[in-house]
């Protein structure tokens, strides 16, 4: 059994502090997070904002790194918000995605893969608002990617054997796009293993953010009382367990990541990963069943009329269906034309409802 699968196997399970913490704990299995030191590099400015490089071990796989962003000039605590990194189909890289694209030194597959997505560094701008913004890699992504030697000969061959017929081709072929489709095929890998273990691939990760939101709870000059969370795509879905997992997050932005799981399962399932098909989920909760909505949790789903991992009718049924249940204005929902992405639009809408939510 590789290291992180037998760490897996031995960690407790979280249970949740609530019915609705319970039930998705149970049904992702999520291991027990447990918050341990955090190690920095000496930060660094970037206009007006301070960034620093943090690490810390979750116990299950490689050392997690992550970016914290802070304005240089704060006065008294201020709000803390969670950045989750996409799936992307990009595992080579994990928080550098919103962080490189404002950096003249930032890793250049990572700055290009931040520029495709969201235009820009969100997290840098987020900082600039008044926020304090930590994004880290998740399992399975960036620092904690699995390495290329660990994944198995049949998934390189494969991506290999792509590779060649994109050169043959005239189409470009990087040792990172390779890795990327290796690792893709993988995943399937990690579930498997996971789910033999009583978890699953999105438990893992899941856990990955519980604990990235208890250190963010821990800096200082962070008001652990104004917490929140935002992230696109895959992040987006991140973003959804994590408000259920953990009552603390009390503002959440999901982009790009919202359908009924029925209006899926003609033609759009392929398009998912592990990290939010979950098996069992679907039986239990539909996904705009999911979130809390009530006077301490407000939710933005921003929708995307033309997006190809979704059916439009799915996302509108989900949009109305979360309408139905709010009862406290704690729903806010958004449709902007176009396919898959985060742009600075839909960015400037979304610091803006964490503006009204946090209280900045």
């Amino acid at each position: 059994m590789s290291a992180w699968a037998s760490a897996l196997a031995d960690r407790p399970r979280l249970q949740g502090a609530d019915d609705r913490a319970a039930q998705l704990a149970r049904i992702l299995g999520v291991p027990a997070p447990r918050p341990g030191p955090v190690h920095r590099i000496p930060s660094r400015t970037v206009g007006d904002v301070r960034l620093e490089r943090l690490s810390w071990e979750t116990g299950i796989g490689p050392t997690t790194g992550a970016w914290l962003a802070r304005p240089l000039e704060a006065s008294g605590d201020i709000p803390g918000v969670l950045a989750l990194h996409s799936h992307g189909g990009a595992m080579w890289t994990g928080a550098d995605q919103f962080v490189a694209p404002g950096l003249d030194d930032g890793d250049p597959y990572a700055a290009a893969h931040g520029r495709l997505q969201y235009g820009g560094a969100p997290v840098l701008e987020l900082a600039r608002r008044g926020y304090a913004v930590l994004a880290h890699d998740a399992f399975a992504w960036g620092t904690r990617r699995i390495p290329a030697d660990a994944l198995s000969e049949r998934e390189r061959e494969l991506a290999s054997a792509l590779g060649r017929l994109r050169l043959s081709e005239g189409r470009p072929w990087s040792e990172i796009d390779e890795y990327n489709t290796a690792s893709a095929l993988h995943e399937e890998v990690l579930e498997k293993t996971a789910s033999l273990l009583g978890s699953s691939f999105a438990g893992v990760v899941a856990s990955d953010d519980l604990l990235a939101l208890e250190q963010l709870s821990r800096i200082p000059g962070v008001d652990p009382g104004r917490l929140g969370a935002f992230g696109f795509s895959g992040g987006g879905g991140r973003a959804l367990f994590l408000g259920v997992l953990d009552a603390r997050v009390r503002a959440t932005v999901t982009v790009a990541m919202m359908t009924t799981w029925r209006s899926m399962a003609d033609a759009h399932a392929r398009f998912h990963s592990w990290l939010i098909n979950v098996p069992g989920l679907a039986r239990e909760i539909d996904l705009p069943d999911l979130p809390r909505l009530d006077a301490e949790h407000a939710l933005l789903v921003q929708y995307r009329e033309h997006d190809e991992l979704f059916p439009l009718h799915g996302m509108r049924e989900a949009h109305e269906r979360l309408r139905s249940r709010d009862s406290t204005s704690s729903y806010e929902g958004s449709f902007f034309p176009g396919p898959h992405a985060f742009d600075p639009e839909m960015q400037a809408e979304a610091w803006g409802f964490l503006d009204r939510r946090l209280g900045r």
